[in-house]
């Protein structure tokens, strides 16, 4: 079960080093030539490179001239849209692109892949995924941006008794009345991941960090007092005679001591995330609408032009065991998917109900694009966004206890009755800006080192000035 949102404590932040020099930055708007609706998710990459972004969700993009020369070419490419190129000198900042729709010439599609049907498609897929997705030593350079709300429905806590003297009403009181009931956490992560292949098909990474920008929001006043109060009282310990345990019912955590680890919150991130090694494009061959394909109802819908390419759309829905329903767009050449389109079947939201733990997914979607280079396809844009709700209807106690050898003596014992319910809105989106062959020597010599946080309360264009990334959605 994914954790409930800890929303006593203060957020972790990530690290991060200031701006490098900006030098020439374009944004602009694509849309259809003819219905004039912006088109999302449009792929811009310079002509022969895999360097280029993605446009947001409003049809919006952003993308940094410093590394084009005057003789490159950008190339937009949208599902079912012609490819429109453009020379370097003729982008203009605040442009706008329009698209045409292709036209499908059904002559050019193989005989064989007419043979085939659609679940057979989806497994050539996977048996020509070594082939079509090599493993190599890459260089990349990795664009993450996390955007979570948390909203706070209910929210009751009630002191049933305590011999703890500073644990008391009043300090409970200003719990609730300090907690924020929105929570809005935002972080743009910008990194170059080195990747050598290992044993099964998997690799071997290592990240250095580029640049990270944070962005906290929160209705709460006096919550940091809160937290320092809490933070003194639970876990600043002043000796390792003394130990907190929790009790709520029949799920017990065990005993363990808390111990204070004095480090500036501003120091360098040195521990980076794990899930900054994970490309998620990487995950689409562990989804079961691709390997257990038993469990969907596959279906083709035609052919349509991506990238250059012609397309097979296949449409999947799930039966009883299945979970999503979406689009998989697969070469007609090459088996290769290009492009995954999924959401959570409705009325199938995931989650558990036991013993006062409620925890429900009721959004659970995303798209995944892919592009090709000399070697291969590979991941270039995968973004997921999540609905979920959760709460907590239960008493638990908080016992201090003084270590002993055989039987721990109890010193001090509080009991609470508490009452949340909330919901948390998420979306996560991973762009590859950029990537080029590397070796294992280039790997072995590298030296993983995180960044510094630039912290702050505005988000302006003037941030990512210089970087080619994914424009923010602005709502």
């Amino acid at each position: 079960m994914k954790s409930v949102p800890n929303l006593i404590s203060v957020f972790l932040l990530l690290g991060c080093f200031g701006n490098l020099p900006a030098q020439q930055q374009i944004r602009g708007l694509i849309m259809d030539a003819a219905t004039h609706e912006v088109l999302p998710y449009v792929s811009i990459a310079v002509a022969g490179s895999t360097y280029g972004t993605v446009s947001n969700q409003n049809g919006e993009f952003s993308l940094n001239l410093d590394k084009l020369k005057a003789s490159d070419s950008i190339t937009f490419h949208c599902l079912g849209y012609e490819p429109f190129g453009i020379n370097r000198n003729g982008l203009k900042d605040g442009m706008t692109v329009r698209l045409k729709e292709k036209r499908i010439n059904l002559k050019s599609v193989t005989i064989v892949a007419k043979q085939l049907s659609a679940v057979e498609l989806i497994r050539k897929a996977v048996e020509r995924r070594a082939v079509n997705y090599p493993v190599i030593a890459r260089k990349r350079e990795v664009f993450k941006r996390t955007n979570k709300a948390s909203y706070i429905e209910a929210f009751e806590l009630s002191l049933k008794k305590s011999d703890i003297p500073e644990l008391d009403k009043k300090l409970v009181r200003e719990m609730i009345d300090s907690l924020p009931r929105y929570t809005r956490w935002y972080e743009d992560y910008l990194y170059t991941l080195y990747s050598v292949p290992a044993d099964s098909g998997k690799t071997r990474n290592k990240i250095t960090g580029i640049k990270d920008v944070v962005l906290k929001e929160d209705n709460g006043g006096g919550l940091e007092n809160i937290n320092r109060t809490v933070f003194d009282l639970f876990v600043h310990q002043k000796d390792d005679q003394t130990f907190w345990r929790y009790r709520t019912g029949p799920v017990t955590f065990g005993e363990k001591n808390v111990r204070v680890v004095n480090e500036p919150p501003d120091s360098t991130y040195l521990k980076v995330l794990p899930g900054l090694y994970v490309i998620p494009g990487d995950l689409t061959w562990d989804w079961d609408f691709i390997q257990k394909t038993g469990r969907y109802v596959y279906e083709k819908k035609g052919i349509i032009g991506i990238d250059g390419e012609d397309a097979w759309a296949v449409s999947f829905r799930g039966k009883a065991r299945g979970d999503y329903q979406g689009m998989i767009y697969l070469s007609a050449g090459t088996y290769a998917i290009l492009r995954i389109e999924y959401a959570q079947k409705e009325k199938k939201s995931k989650g558990i109900d036991l013993l006062g733990v409620t925890y429900r997914e009721e959004k659970d979607e995303g798209l995944v694009l892919y592009e090709r280079d000399p070697s291969g396809y590979f991941l270039k844009y995968c973004m997921h966004t999540t609905v979920t709700r959760y709460g907590v209807d239960r008493s638990f106690e908080i016992v201090r206890k003084e270590k002993r050898p055989v039987l721990s003596k109890k010193l001090n014992e509080a009991s609470f009755r508490l009452n949340l319910q909330g919901r948390q809105e998420a979306s996560y989106e991973t762009l590859v800006v950029n990537q080029e062959k590397s070796s294992a020597d280039t790997f072995n010599k590298t030296q993983e080192r995180g960044v510094k946080p630039d912290k702050i309360t505005t988000y302006s264009d003037a941030i990512w000035k210089g970087y080619s990334i994914i424009e923010p959605t602005r709502q």
